[in-house]
């Protein structure tokens, strides 16, 4: 995802899920946005298991429930994709959706964008390392002053 493609998503968001801006917030526990939910649930069998059967491993189990509940022939659809050993593509989409828009602001932004994000573990890290150069400096000088009596200047 370069720059141009990441400061155009709100729009595209717009343009690809206005028409399910109505329904309800659904939240599960995976990286995928709540509109594309419904915009999933809008597509033919073939599209829908296709998408179940690429992405089941970063799907909420709870999605995935249902995601079949709501069609009884989609178990069997993937079922049937898991028999004839399709190769998994972790960046299958359905057509018509950009790869980034079926994923949630947070994750697209925590991985497409990791620049655009303030790591806590990045600045923990940035602490300590600061931390430490500071104790190693302070070292030295203690040991320039006291241990070798090198002073920059005279003392009378």
């Amino acid at each position: 995802m370069d720059h141009n493609t990441y400061t155009t998503r709100d729009t595209r968001i717009y343009n690809t899920y206005s028409p399910y801006y109505g329904h309800p917030i659904v939240v599960y526990n995976d990286p995928f946005n709540t509109l594309f939910w419904y915009c999933l649930l809008d597509r033919s069998l073939d599209e829908r298991a296709y998408w179940a059967y690429h992405h089941r491993s970063e799907m909420d189990d709870a999605r995935y429930k249902d995601l079949l509940s709501k069609d009884a022939r989609l178990e069997a659809r993937i079922k049937q994709l898991e028999r004839e050993k399709l190769e998994i593509d972790p960046s299958y989409v359905p057509s018509g959706i950009d790869h980034d828009l079926q994923y949630s602001d947070e994750y697209v932004d925590g991985i497409y964008n990791p620049h655009e994000n303030n790591s806590e573990i990045g600045t923990v890290f940035m602490w300590i390392l600061a931390i430490i150069v500071a104790g190693i400096v302070l070292w030295v000088l203690v040991w320039l002053i006291f241990y070798k009596n090198w002073l920059p200047f005279q003392l009378h």
